[in-house]
């Protein structure tokens, strides 16, 4: 999982040691999520625009971060930082990283599918500085998450079902107070059935993309959901040879109006993978 010339990659998927303690029941967050202790998930990045958090995302290796096309307004580099190793977002206790000029490289076809909401929400971020030489990576704070295989590849998991996947981010607590966590959350759950997700969504089902899994408890009160402030971030799920590693499967796109009701929808890694080799590659 490393971009070409990179001889020293962390180890992909390894969440720090604090995701095994106990649910602690911790509030609302994330939209019925919890506190998520510091270092648990160390791929966990916050976009910044201009110094303020706009999108989450997921550092891929020493030198790239996914996030979504959607997060991304602008096409000049000089706007935007990467915080890696963060964890309360007033605190400031992360480090920023700037983009690579020309850096910014969203899917060609984003947006471009007719009839599909946010159809190839994907965009990948060339960071200026190595994030090897602008954190100390000695402890479990900042590290990658791997990539799955390609759709197109023999070795593709169809993560749908999937148990005990991990959605991360500062988005909104509450979608009627429209005001960011502070401190990183976290929520579990399951990956959506194509067909559950599809009833969910009922007759808005044919706006969703092609490539898109559901994440989410769709219960008005006491479900959970990413929301606002939550975009660009990562879903992951356990690989499934028992490693103990964690993929990347999804990339928070959307989801329903005041962030509950229905799944959140996520742009799905692994339709993606060949074009984000081939951009890894490139550099």
């Amino acid at each position: 999982m490393s971009s070409a010339g990179q001889a020293d990659e962390p180890q992909c998927g390894i969440m720090g040691s604090s995701s095994r303690r106990r649910r602690d029941g911790g509030g609302i967050r994330i939209i019925g999520g919890e506190d998520a202790g510091q270092g648990v998930f160390p791929w966990q990045v916050s976009l910044q625009m201009n110094g303020r958090h706009i999108c989450g995302g997921t550092l891929l290796s020493n030198e790239f971060v996914l996030t979504a096309a959607h997060c991304l307004r602008s096409t000049n580099a000089k706007l935007y930082t990467v915080r890696v190793g963060e964890w309360h977002l007033q605190s400031g206790s992360g480090q920023d990283v700037a983009v690579a000029e020309g850096g910014i490289r969203k899917h060609p076809q984003f947006n471009r599918v007719r009839g599909k909401r946010f159809a190839n929400d994907i965009a990948l971020l060339k960071l200026w500085t190595s994030v090897d030489q602008a954190v100390d990576l000695s402890g479990t704070h900042v590290g990658p998450a791997c990539l799955p295989p390609a759709l197109s590849s023999a070795d593709y998991h169809d993560y749908r079902g999937t148990d005990n996947c991990w959605l991360s981010g500062w988005g909104v607590e509450d979608a009627q107070a429209n005001q960011l966590a502070d401190q990183l959350q976290k929520v579990t759950g399951s990956i959506w059935t194509t067909d559950d997700l599809n009833a969910a969504w009922g007759r808005f089902s044919r706006f969703l993309p092609n490539n898109a899994v559901g994440f989410g408890d769709t219960a008005t009160e006491g479900g959970f959901s990413a929301c606002k402030g939550d975009s660009g971030g990562p879903l992951v799920c356990p690989k499934e040879d028992g490693s103990g590693a964690y993929d990347v499967v999804g990339v928070v796109s959307f989801g329903p109006f005041r962030c509950s009701g229905k799944p959140g929808i996520f742009t799905e890694v692994a339709a993606y993978r060949n074009w984000i080799d081939e951009i890894m590659e490139s550099y």
